[in-house]
């Protein structure tokens, strides 16, 4: 065999092996992202468990605990993009339910401010929305 015939072969072999390390490497990516995502969706267990689970995670500052009570419209810095502009008054959090006719929602007042998140049920757990409502805190 001689040398050019050991490099032409090499170059035909190549490409296989290119295809090979990229298709491993694909297949890792995909595997390496599925074991990162989270084990459970979020939400509450109940109704009356998300108003106090929201509140404690306010009074905690913790946005990413907050975060996981949010519909998945939210995106990932929303609950620590809520907990610092409510964190930056002076007064107190309250979260309470409320209602307006049928439709649950979340009271978060703050001082004299009142964000109204609509309650959500899915996938059995509880979550409020990501886009305040527009009524604010009227009933």
């Amino acid at each position: 065999m001689t040398a050019d015939s050991r490099t032409a072969r090499l170059k035909k072999m190549a490409l296989p092996g290119v295809l090979i390390l990229v298709f491993v490497g694909w297949i890792t990516a995909i595997t390496v992202g599925i074991s990162n995502e989270p084990d459970s969706p979020g939400g509450a267990p109940s109704r009356s468990d998300l108003a106090s689970d929201v509140q404690s995670a306010i009074h905690d500052r913790d946005g990413k605990a907050l975060r996981e009570y949010f519909s998945p419209a939210a995106g990932d810095d929303y609950g620590k993009s809520l907990v610092d502009k409510l964190s930056a008054g002076a007064s107190e959090v309250k979260v309470s339910e409320a209602r307006s006719g049928q439709q649950p929602f979340l009271e978060v007042t703050s001082g004299d401010n009142c964000l109204g998140f609509d309650i959500l049920h899915e996938d059995d757990a509880w979550f409020i929305d990501a886009v305040p409502r527009v009524q604010g805190c009227a009933r």
